[in-house]
């Protein structure tokens, strides 16, 4: 009996050594993948930061050469430049782990700038000439634009220099100093201009200890950024307009905004952190939880934003898949006739664009972005900014031309794709223009949009449409 309980005490010690050594050997394994994600999403962060900062030196140069230029032409070809560059550095923005609340003087700069210059170009044409308010105006956005690529510049040095890594915008401001202690700062900056110190090497610049925080400093350069005063689209009064859709809901205390975050979030109260309140349009209360955020409207309680930067997996939904997952989302939130319009897949999710429908006609600016995982279906963004700054009862959707009247002021070397469809376009300064948009493929087979304005027949726009595996985009 004793031997037998010896030899039994003896299996169970073993087992359980050896279960130990499976679980250790387990947990290994699993922290090793872990650890080899974060080191590709980190490379990739990386990758994608260099290549905003390699766009917005392209700004600043096309912005230098537009502002010498005597010749129209070559500022229309510079000021193409310039717009797509703003358009990939929007795009890099968009990849990396930041919030548009806490960086709206650069976002809204990035907007401008290539706004105005199409505005500035056709001007340029329409009067054979560049004005000098409008060169003067593309001096101080070479500025603007020379200081930020200085700034990126100097965050992608100490990045490489492993200062920090880039992660979550979280980060807490230091509290409002008095005047005395700005005066003492300030001095002591002069004092450092006139003898750099060796840890500021010969570079210069403050150094950073996290990613969120030179991020915030970053923004702070843009928080005098000025009005452009343009009638063009997508101008500064026209951003700091009335969120429509909830300029008439009650304000929502900061727990109220809690409770709805943890439920957008599906995480418990304790685990969310507040991350401030924002002042644009529309006005929002910010709140985390590990990798994910939630903004919710000040106002009315609504949704504004919503991140999650979780590690792609295999993908194993279609695109169909996901975006029908996607407009089921939206229902739950409680918006109705939202029409799919674009969408377009990357780094294991699929982006959709959402119009709102109404009578058969497609607002464009009532704009919702939905991101679904292809892996899981889980939702991994939200974005519905343009939905409330602009969605609102519009008072008259009938054209004064039909669709064959449109369609017959194409260029005739177009071939059409399919029926025309009426739309709500955004325009200049606050004004929005009924079009019928038309699908079409030009000579050589290249797929673009054209807008027609359903009441004069002027054509309005042209969109250029990116086609590929991953989706459609329009340019």
């Amino acid at each position: 009996m004793k031997n037998m309980s010896i030899r039994g005490l003896v299996r169970c010690i073993t087992f359980s050594l050896a279960t130990v050594l499976l679980v250790f050997g387990w947990g290994l394994t699993q922290r090793n993948e872990a650890g080899k994600v974060t080191r590709l999403r980190a490379m990739a962060d990386q990758r994608t930061f260099a290549e905003l900062c390699e766009h917005i030196d392209n700004i600043h140069m096309g912005l230098q050469k537009a502002s010498a230029s005597a010749s129209p032409r070559r500022f229309v070809t510079l000021a193409s430049d310039v717009s797509r560059y703003a358009g990939g550095a929007l795009s890099c923005l968009g990849q990396l782990p930041t919030a548009s609340s806490e960086l709206h003087g650069v976002y809204l700069f990035l907007s401008q700038v290539g706004d105005f210059v199409r505005y500035a170009s056709q001007s340029a044409v329409d009067d054979n000439a560049v004005s000098q308010e409008h060169r003067d105006t593309v001096s101080r956005l070479c500025t603007y634009a020379s200081s930020l690529s200085e700034s990126l510049y100097r965050i992608e040095d100490q990045l490489h220099e492993g200062r920090f890594v880039i992660d979550s915008m979280a980060y807490e401001p230091p509290a409002k100093e008095s005047e005395e202690e700005q005066e003492a700062q300030q001095a002591s900056a002069m004092e450092e201009e006139e003898a750099p110190s060796e840890e500021n090497g010969d570079k210069g610049g403050k150094l950073y200890s996290s990613f969120g925080e030179a991020l915030y400093d970053l923004e702070q350069g843009f928080a005098d950024y000025p009005t452009l005063l343009y009638d063009g689209p997508f101008s500064e009064h026209l951003n700091r307009r009335e969120a429509l859709y909830v300029k008439e809901e009650p304000y929502i205390s900061i727990g109220e905004a809690r409770e709805l975050a943890a439920r957008y979030l599906a995480v418990p109260l304790s685990q969310l952190t507040y991350n401030g309140g924002n002042s644009g349009l529309p006005e929002t209360y910010s709140f985390s939880a590990d990798d994910r955020t939630a903004d919710i409207t000040m106002r009315g309680g609504l949704l504004c934003a919503l991140s999650c930067n979780r590690p792609a997996g295999e993908s194993r939904l279609s695109h169909e898949q996901a975006v029908e997952i996607a407009a089921d989302y939206l229902l739950s939130l409680g918006i109705p006739n939202m029409k799919e319009s674009y969408y377009y897949g990357e780094s294991g999710s699929l982006c959709i664009n959402f119009a709102y429908e109404e009578n058969g006609v497609l607002l464009y600016p009532d704009l919702i972005k939905v991101s679904v995982s292809l892996t899981d279906g889980s939702i991994t963004g939200y974005e519905a900014r343009g939905y409330l700054l602009c969605h609102t009862q519009r008072e008259s959707l009938t054209p004064s031309l039909t669709e064959q009247e449109a369609a017959a002021l194409l260029y005739s070397g177009l071939s059409r794709e399919q029926d025309g469809r009426l739309c709500i376009i955004p325009s200049a300064g606050e004004n929005e223009l009924l079009c019928w948009e038309f699908a079409c493929r030009t000579e050589d087979g290249f797929p673009l949009l054209i807008y027609i304005n359903a009441f004069s027949g002027a054509e309005e726009e042209i969109l250029l449409l990116l086609e590929s595996e991953n989706g459609t985009l329009s340019r």
